[in-house]
């Protein structure tokens, strides 16, 4: 929930800000966070690249009701099966990082990437990602869900303001147009 995500980024010394609808805005000042008025999604996700890019700055952009950052640090599962992907994914290390901790290793990882260098990244959006212990750990070909992910202030791409729904698939789309992928953490 919101207070998880917002003590997660007070904890890492972010003051973060919010945007919001108009109609939420009072709501959001009442909890003591720093909130502006971005209009509906789009155009809030759209406000805070435009106000990312003004600074110079990666844009993190984060829902509020993400519950933990975990990474899973292990081998890949030998055979492509439920019952071998979930052993592998039992037997790695959980590491549970500050989202400024998964902000900043998913941007190294773009930014080190062979070219062309993706300007967009993000990481696997369920719970469980046995599933992931079946493929390298980063790959360039998935979406990036709107819950998190990071964007490099040399991107020129922003949401459509038509889409009101799947957003970030247009978004991912866009990109991959632009600059050729994105870039997704599965780890491993």
């Amino acid at each position: 929930d919101i207070f998880m995500v917002e003590t997660q980024f007070w904890e890492a010394g972010v003051d973060t800000t919010w945007y919001v609808d108009k109609d939420s805005l009072q709501d959001y000042k009442t909890l003591g966070l720093t909130a502006v008025v971005g209009g509906k999604l789009t155009e809030a996700r759209n406000r805070g690249l435009r106000d990312a890019k003004a600074k110079r700055k990666v844009c993190v952009q984060v829902s509020d009701d993400i519950s933990a950052w975990e990474y899973r640090d292990g081998p890949n599962a030998e055979v492509r099966t439920d019952d071998a992907m979930n052993a592998a994914h039992a037997a790695a290390r959980r590491l549970i990082v500050s989202p400024v901790a998964a902000a900043r290793f998913v941007v190294a990882k773009m930014r080190g990437a062979e070219e062309p260098r993706p300007k967009l990244g993000g990481v696997y959006m369920l719970g469980s990602c046995a599933r992931t212990f079946a493929s390298d750990a980063f790959a360039r070909q998935h979406f990036i869900l709107g819950d998190f992910f990071v964007v490099e202030p040399s991107s020129t791409v922003t949401f459509d303001l038509n889409m009101k729904l799947k957003e970030d698939y247009d978004f991912t789309a866009a990109h991959i147009t632009k600059y050729g992928s994105p870039l997704r953490g599965e780890p491993p």
